[in-house]
């Protein structure tokens, strides 16, 4: 049973090259995400824009999948809707504050690259986190739980989200 986080046992032997790859996309291929916080509560105003408030650019999986699952087909074995995915660039400093997500109530994250991040939880949206759980590959993740990321390092960190609210 999932509590907060658990590990997905699929090996991804590519992962370099689908980093060196996600690396070489230019920079206007790649949209920004604008995030608010949504009165006083846990919840997020998003939207799609050319740019970002919050440091995280995104390009929707289904136009790079093709190309992805040529590099490292194992991604096969995540069965995502590509409706509902998303590449993530965090640049540094990057991140999103305290929130629970929007009719999700859980993600498949797959970390690409040495930068692999953390998440962290929060026993509600003003309070500091209580649990940060340290990303070492595929892993789906609680979103229905107040959660934040913060991208501390000097690096870019990429990353597939799948949507998966019902697994």
């Amino acid at each position: 049973m999932l509590f907060l986080t658990e590990k997905i046992n699929i090996e991804l032997p590519k992962e370099d090259t689908i980093h060196s790859f996600l690396k070489d996309i230019p920079v206007a291929s790649w949209e920004g995400w604008t995030i608010t916080r949504k009165g006083n509560t846990a919840h997020l105003n998003f939207s799609v824009t050319k740019d970002t408030n919050v440091g995280i650019y995104v390009i929707k999986l289904k136009d790079l999948w093709n190309d992805l699952v040529r590099i490292e087909p194992n991604l096969k074995k995540f069965d995502p809707d590509l409706t509902k995915c998303w590449v993530t660039k965090m640049i540094p400093d990057g991140g999103i504050f305290s929130h629970i997500d929007y009719k999700r109530d859980r993600a498949k994250l797959i970390p690409i690259g040495p930068n692999k991040g953390e998440i962290h939880y929060h026993l509600n949206w003003r309070s500091k986190p209580f649990y940060t759980y340290k990303y070492t590959g595929p892993t789906i993740t609680r979103t229905n739980w107040t959660h934040s990321v913060k991208n501390e390092t000097g690096e870019d960190r990429y990353v597939i989200q799948i949507d998966n609210s019902n697994v």
